[in-house]
Protein backbone atom coordinates (compact mmCIF):
# COMPACT_ATOMS: atom_id res chain seq x y z
CA UNK A 1 0.00 0.00 0.00
CA UNK A 2 1.57 3.38 -0.94
CA UNK A 3 2.63 5.81 1.71
CA UNK A 4 0.05 8.48 2.41
CA UNK A 5 -3.31 8.09 0.72
CA UNK A 6 -4.50 11.32 -0.82
CA UNK A 7 -7.64 12.73 0.83
CA UNK A 8 -9.12 13.55 -2.56
CA UNK A 9 -10.50 11.22 -5.23
CA UNK A 10 -7.39 11.64 -7.39
CA UNK A 11 -5.08 8.63 -7.82
CA UNK A 12 -1.51 8.80 -6.61
CA UNK A 13 1.13 6.90 -8.56
CA UNK A 14 2.51 3.96 -6.63
CA UNK A 15 6.30 3.70 -6.63
CA UNK A 16 8.10 0.41 -6.10
CA UNK A 17 10.50 0.26 -3.15
CA UNK A 18 12.76 -2.19 -4.95
CA UNK A 19 13.39 -3.25 -8.51
CA UNK A 20 12.92 -6.95 -9.32
CA UNK A 21 15.23 -8.52 -11.83
CA UNK A 22 14.59 -7.26 -15.32
CA UNK A 23 13.02 -9.57 -17.85
CA UNK A 24 15.66 -11.08 -20.17
CA UNK A 25 15.94 -9.59 -23.62
CA UNK A 26 17.85 -10.88 -26.62
CA UNK A 27 17.03 -7.87 -28.79
CA UNK A 28 19.86 -5.52 -29.93
CA UNK A 29 20.38 -2.69 -27.47
CA UNK A 30 19.28 0.08 -29.86
CA UNK A 31 16.29 -1.74 -31.32
CA UNK A 32 13.05 0.08 -30.42
CA UNK A 33 10.60 -1.90 -28.30
CA UNK A 34 6.89 -1.11 -27.98
CA UNK A 35 5.72 -1.24 -24.35
CA UNK A 36 1.94 -0.76 -23.90
CA UNK A 37 0.77 1.05 -20.78
CA UNK A 38 -1.44 -1.21 -18.67
CA UNK A 39 -3.61 1.77 -17.72
CA UNK A 40 -4.33 3.83 -20.83
CA UNK A 41 -3.01 1.54 -23.59
CA UNK A 42 -0.53 4.11 -24.90
CA UNK A 43 2.43 2.54 -26.71
CA UNK A 44 5.66 3.68 -25.10
CA UNK A 45 8.69 3.33 -27.39
CA UNK A 46 11.93 2.41 -25.60
CA UNK A 47 15.33 1.10 -26.63
CA UNK A 48 15.65 -2.64 -26.08
CA UNK A 49 18.63 -1.97 -23.83
CA UNK A 50 16.36 -0.46 -21.19
CA UNK A 51 15.01 -3.96 -20.48
CA UNK A 52 18.43 -4.99 -19.24
CA UNK A 53 18.40 -2.20 -16.66
CA UNK A 54 14.84 -2.07 -15.33
CA UNK A 55 11.34 -3.43 -15.77
CA UNK A 56 9.64 -0.45 -14.12
CA UNK A 57 8.19 2.12 -16.47
CA UNK A 58 6.30 5.39 -16.37
CA UNK A 59 3.80 5.96 -19.17
CA UNK A 60 4.70 8.92 -21.41
CA UNK A 61 1.02 9.80 -21.74
CA UNK A 62 -0.83 9.18 -18.46
CA UNK A 63 2.15 9.20 -16.01
CA UNK A 64 1.01 5.99 -14.28
CA UNK A 65 3.63 3.40 -13.34
CA UNK A 66 3.60 -0.25 -14.41
CA UNK A 67 6.03 -3.17 -14.56
CA UNK A 68 6.97 -5.91 -16.99
CA UNK A 69 7.65 -9.27 -15.30
CA UNK A 70 8.79 -12.12 -17.58
CA UNK A 71 7.46 -10.15 -20.55
CA UNK A 72 4.00 -9.87 -18.97
CA UNK A 73 2.54 -6.60 -17.79
CA UNK A 74 1.99 -6.55 -14.05
CA UNK A 75 -0.66 -4.10 -12.90
CA UNK A 76 0.53 -1.92 -10.05
CA UNK A 77 -2.75 -0.59 -8.76
CA UNK A 78 -2.80 2.90 -7.22
CA UNK A 79 -5.20 3.84 -4.46
CA UNK A 80 -7.39 6.82 -3.79
CA UNK A 81 -9.27 7.70 -0.63
CA UNK A 82 -12.73 9.21 -0.41
CA UNK A 83 -13.10 10.86 3.00
CA UNK A 84 -16.58 11.07 4.51
CA UNK A 85 -17.30 13.04 7.68
CA UNK A 86 -20.51 13.39 9.68
CA UNK A 87 -21.65 13.53 13.29
CA UNK A 88 -20.40 9.96 13.79
CA UNK A 89 -16.86 10.86 12.78
CA UNK A 90 -14.58 10.51 9.74
CA UNK A 91 -14.54 7.41 7.55
CA UNK A 92 -12.05 6.74 4.75
CA UNK A 93 -13.37 4.78 1.79
CA UNK A 94 -10.55 3.21 -0.22
CA UNK A 95 -10.85 2.62 -3.93
CA UNK A 96 -8.45 0.92 -6.32
CA UNK A 97 -7.87 2.33 -9.80
CA UNK A 98 -6.62 0.15 -12.63
CA UNK A 99 -7.29 -1.09 -16.16
CA UNK A 100 -10.39 -2.99 -15.02
CA UNK A 101 -11.92 0.18 -13.58
CA UNK A 102 -12.61 1.61 -10.12
CA UNK A 103 -13.20 -0.79 -7.24
CA UNK A 104 -14.19 -0.19 -3.64
CA UNK A 105 -11.79 -2.37 -1.66
CA UNK A 106 -13.14 -3.92 1.54
CA UNK A 107 -10.32 -6.37 2.31
CA UNK A 108 -6.83 -7.53 1.32
CA UNK A 109 -8.39 -10.58 -0.34
CA UNK A 110 -10.50 -8.35 -2.59
CA UNK A 111 -7.45 -6.27 -3.44
CA UNK A 112 -5.57 -9.36 -4.60
CA UNK A 113 -8.52 -10.42 -6.77
CA UNK A 114 -8.88 -6.98 -8.35
CA UNK A 115 -5.19 -6.70 -9.22
CA UNK A 116 -5.42 -9.69 -11.58
CA UNK A 117 -9.06 -9.48 -12.60
CA UNK A 118 -8.29 -7.82 -15.91
CA UNK A 119 -6.21 -10.87 -16.89
CA UNK A 120 -8.84 -13.42 -15.89
CA UNK A 121 -11.15 -15.23 -18.30
CA UNK A 122 -14.66 -13.90 -18.88
CA UNK A 123 -16.11 -16.76 -16.83
CA UNK A 124 -13.81 -16.03 -13.87
CA UNK A 125 -14.47 -12.29 -14.09
CA UNK A 126 -18.24 -12.85 -14.13
CA UNK A 127 -18.15 -15.11 -11.05
CA UNK A 128 -15.68 -13.01 -9.04
CA UNK A 129 -17.44 -9.72 -9.83
CA UNK A 130 -20.83 -11.11 -8.83
CA UNK A 131 -19.38 -12.53 -5.61
CA UNK A 132 -17.94 -9.13 -4.66
CA UNK A 133 -21.22 -7.30 -5.22
CA UNK A 134 -23.17 -10.02 -3.36
CA UNK A 135 -20.88 -9.59 -0.34
CA UNK A 136 -21.36 -5.81 -0.45
CA UNK A 137 -25.13 -6.28 -0.66
CA UNK A 138 -25.11 -8.53 2.41
CA UNK A 139 -23.07 -5.96 4.37
CA UNK A 140 -25.57 -3.24 3.46
CA UNK A 141 -28.50 -5.37 4.61
CA UNK A 142 -26.77 -6.21 7.91
CA UNK A 143 -26.06 -2.51 8.53
CA UNK A 144 -29.81 -1.90 8.30
CA UNK A 145 -30.91 -4.56 10.80
CA UNK A 146 -29.88 -5.71 14.27
CA UNK A 147 -26.60 -7.60 14.20
CA UNK A 148 -26.88 -10.92 16.02
CA UNK A 149 -23.98 -13.25 15.03
CA UNK A 150 -25.87 -16.54 15.51
CA UNK A 151 -28.90 -15.27 13.59
CA UNK A 152 -26.66 -13.90 10.84
CA UNK A 153 -24.91 -17.25 10.47
CA UNK A 154 -28.21 -19.13 10.29
CA UNK A 155 -29.87 -16.76 7.82
CA UNK A 156 -26.97 -16.08 5.47
CA UNK A 157 -25.34 -19.49 5.26
CA UNK A 158 -25.50 -20.94 1.75
CA UNK A 159 -28.38 -23.22 2.76
CA UNK A 160 -30.14 -20.56 4.86
CA UNK A 161 -33.25 -18.59 3.87
CA UNK A 162 -31.15 -15.53 2.89
CA UNK A 163 -28.27 -17.49 1.41
CA UNK A 164 -29.00 -17.01 -2.28
CA UNK A 165 -27.97 -13.96 -4.29
CA UNK A 166 -31.50 -13.49 -5.64
CA UNK A 167 -33.09 -13.44 -2.18
CA UNK A 168 -30.54 -10.86 -0.98
CA UNK A 169 -31.44 -8.64 -3.95
CA UNK A 170 -35.17 -8.99 -3.23
CA UNK A 171 -34.70 -8.23 0.46
CA UNK A 172 -32.52 -5.18 -0.18
CA UNK A 173 -35.17 -3.82 -2.54
CA UNK A 174 -37.95 -4.45 -0.01
CA UNK A 175 -35.92 -2.63 2.68
CA UNK A 176 -35.59 0.42 0.44
CA UNK A 177 -31.83 -0.03 -0.08
CA UNK A 178 -32.07 -0.15 -3.89
CA UNK A 179 -33.81 1.84 -6.57
CA UNK A 180 -35.83 -0.02 -9.18
CA UNK A 181 -33.03 0.50 -11.71
CA UNK A 182 -30.38 -0.96 -9.38
CA UNK A 183 -32.69 -3.85 -8.53
CA UNK A 184 -33.14 -4.67 -12.22
CA UNK A 185 -29.40 -4.39 -12.94
CA UNK A 186 -28.56 -6.67 -10.01
CA UNK A 187 -31.02 -9.26 -11.29
CA UNK A 188 -29.22 -9.13 -14.64
CA UNK A 189 -25.87 -9.58 -12.87
CA UNK A 190 -27.29 -12.61 -11.03
CA UNK A 191 -28.62 -14.15 -14.25
CA UNK A 192 -25.32 -13.62 -16.07
CA UNK A 193 -23.43 -15.14 -13.14
CA UNK A 194 -25.72 -18.17 -13.24
CA UNK A 195 -25.32 -18.52 -17.02
CA UNK A 196 -21.54 -18.66 -16.71
CA UNK A 197 -21.68 -20.97 -13.69
CA UNK A 198 -24.09 -23.53 -15.10
CA UNK A 199 -23.75 -23.41 -18.90
CA UNK A 200 -20.33 -24.54 -20.13
CA UNK A 201 -21.31 -23.74 -23.72
CA UNK A 202 -21.13 -20.06 -22.82
CA UNK A 203 -17.46 -19.15 -23.03
CA UNK A 204 -17.36 -15.36 -22.98
CA UNK A 205 -19.34 -12.11 -22.86
CA UNK A 206 -19.62 -12.06 -26.64
CA UNK A 207 -22.08 -14.93 -26.46
CA UNK A 208 -25.39 -13.62 -27.78
CA UNK A 209 -27.23 -14.80 -24.68
CA UNK A 210 -24.88 -12.81 -22.42
CA UNK A 211 -24.47 -9.80 -24.71
CA UNK A 212 -28.24 -9.31 -24.97
CA UNK A 213 -28.50 -9.20 -21.17
CA UNK A 214 -25.73 -6.59 -20.81
CA UNK A 215 -27.60 -4.37 -23.27
CA UNK A 216 -30.24 -3.89 -20.56
CA UNK A 217 -27.91 -2.37 -17.92
CA UNK A 218 -28.94 1.21 -17.12
CA UNK A 219 -27.22 2.53 -13.98
CA UNK A 220 -23.83 2.82 -15.70
CA UNK A 221 -25.39 5.69 -17.68
CA UNK A 222 -25.86 7.75 -14.50
CA UNK A 223 -23.33 6.38 -12.00
CA UNK A 224 -20.26 6.00 -14.23
CA UNK A 225 -18.41 8.68 -16.18
CA UNK A 226 -15.26 9.34 -18.19
CA UNK A 227 -12.03 9.79 -16.22
CA UNK A 228 -9.95 12.67 -17.50
CA UNK A 229 -6.30 12.25 -16.55
CA UNK A 230 -5.97 15.59 -14.83
CA UNK A 231 -4.78 16.49 -11.34
CA UNK A 232 -8.23 17.81 -10.42
CA UNK A 233 -10.24 14.92 -11.87
CA UNK A 234 -11.84 12.58 -9.30
CA UNK A 235 -11.93 8.80 -9.70
CA UNK A 236 -14.96 8.49 -7.43
CA UNK A 237 -17.15 10.94 -5.58
CA UNK A 238 -20.45 11.47 -3.83
CA UNK A 239 -22.46 14.44 -5.03
CA UNK A 240 -25.70 14.70 -3.11
CA UNK A 241 -27.66 11.53 -3.83
CA UNK A 242 -25.57 10.36 -6.80
CA UNK A 243 -22.37 8.36 -6.15
CA UNK A 244 -20.25 8.20 -9.28
CA UNK A 245 -17.07 6.48 -10.42
CA UNK A 246 -14.92 7.63 -13.33
CA UNK A 247 -13.09 5.13 -15.54
CA UNK A 248 -10.60 5.36 -18.39
CA UNK A 249 -12.17 5.06 -21.86
CA UNK A 250 -15.71 4.97 -20.48
CA UNK A 251 -17.31 5.89 -23.82
CA UNK A 252 -15.53 2.96 -25.46
CA UNK A 253 -16.10 0.52 -22.61
CA UNK A 254 -19.85 1.14 -22.43
CA UNK A 255 -20.15 -0.58 -25.81
CA UNK A 256 -18.28 -3.69 -24.67
CA UNK A 257 -20.37 -6.42 -22.89
CA UNK A 258 -17.67 -7.42 -20.38
CA UNK A 259 -16.86 -3.81 -19.54
CA UNK A 260 -20.54 -2.96 -19.09
CA UNK A 261 -20.90 -5.86 -16.66
CA UNK A 262 -17.80 -4.86 -14.68
CA UNK A 263 -18.65 -1.14 -14.55
CA UNK A 264 -22.16 -1.98 -13.33
CA UNK A 265 -20.71 -4.08 -10.50
CA UNK A 266 -18.11 -1.43 -9.66
CA UNK A 267 -20.68 1.35 -9.41
CA UNK A 268 -22.99 -0.78 -7.25
CA UNK A 269 -20.15 -1.84 -4.91
CA UNK A 270 -19.01 1.76 -4.45
CA UNK A 271 -22.54 3.10 -3.97
CA UNK A 272 -23.46 0.40 -1.45
CA UNK A 273 -20.27 1.14 0.52
CA UNK A 274 -21.30 4.80 0.72
CA UNK A 275 -24.85 3.75 1.58
CA UNK A 276 -23.67 1.57 4.47
CA UNK A 277 -21.64 4.42 5.96
CA UNK A 278 -24.02 7.33 5.47
CA UNK A 279 -27.27 5.35 6.01
CA UNK A 280 -28.79 7.34 3.15
CA UNK A 281 -31.16 5.01 1.28
CA UNK A 282 -31.20 4.35 -1.55
CA UNK A 283 -28.10 5.84 -3.16
CA UNK A 284 -28.31 3.62 -6.20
Amino acid sequence: MPKGDRPSGTPKNRQSASHPEAAPSTAPKKQPVDIPCSFCGHINKKDAGVLSRTNNFKCDKCDNHFSIIENKIEIRTPYATIRHSDELGITDIKVSIGPSGVWHIASDAEHELVETLDLDSDRAAALIGASMVENRLQETILAKVSHVPRVKERLFTSSGPLGSFGVKIDLAYMLGLLTKSAYNDLMIVKNIRNDFAHNLNIKNFQSQKIKSKTDNFVILNTHVGEFINDIDSPVAQLNGQLPRIYVHNYLIKKNNPRDKYMMTIQSICFSLAIDTITRQHPLI
